[in-house]
């Protein structure tokens, strides 16, 4: 096996020291088209936004919130969320380091 290959449920981070002490996450809203059977808004159909958080350590994912408007951008979401939600409820004193997609500096 690679060096750089893990199993599931091994925390490929572990080997790095100078992130021992973070939360990993990932954070990414995609939008998918509307559904044949969608509800028109504003007389067309919309696509749909949802955000979500990946946990780079343990590869569980939480959703987030869903899009608010017709095309609410990915930072937009993220920041109007409370900030247990955004770190994950990580517990006080914990640092948490999140990565978002270039999408989200646009």
């Amino acid at each position: 096996m690679p060096a750089s290959a893990h199993l599931p449920g091994e925390d490929p981070f572990a080997p790095l020291d100078g992130l021992r002490d973070f939360d990993l996450d990932a954070a990414d809203g995609p939008w998918h088209g509307a559904a044949v059977h969608a509800d028109p808004i504003d007389g067309a159909k919309r696509a749909i936004g949802h955000f979500f958080a990946l946990n780079r350590r343990t590869q569980a994912r939480t959703d987030l919130t869903h899009a608010q408007g017709k095309k609410e951008h990915d930072r937009h979401a993220l920041k109007r969320l409370d900030r247990d939600t955004r770190r994950q409820h990580a517990p006080a004193g914990r640092k948490v380091l999140t990565a978002c997609d270039c999408a989200s500096i646009d």
